[in-house]
């Protein structure tokens, strides 16, 4: 049996730990922000409250852009240079639907 020691558990607190969040804007963009995992209880209560109305995705955009750490961007014509967020210790990845336009 292989010694599994290394694996780090995602329970073990919030420091030094962030979140991917994954969304569209304008069809063809794929935006990928790098924020604190200490927002995961904001976002999650917005989601779970429902992204169905514009006051719900201004709160999740404002969290998100104001909170950003690193943002890449993806188009099917450009790909940024995604080891810039190697140096984050990403333990949740959030995809949202279109956000923006």
């Amino acid at each position: 049996m292989k010694d599994l020691r290394h694996i780090k558990s995602f329970n073990e607190g919030t420091e030094n730990q962030y979140l991917l969040i994954v969304h569209y804007e304008g069809g063809d963009e794929i935006h990928f922000n790098v924020i604190d995992y200490s927002l995961y209880p904001q976002i999650s209560k917005i989601i779970n409250d429902g992204l169905n109305t514009q006051e719900a995705v201004n709160d999740m955009l404002t969290i998100i852009y104001d909170n950003t750490l690193e943002q890449l961007m993806c188009q099917t014509y450009v790909l940024e240079d995604y080891t810039k967020i190697d140096k984050y210790n990403i333990v949740k990845c959030i995809h949202l639907m279109e956000l923006g336009s």
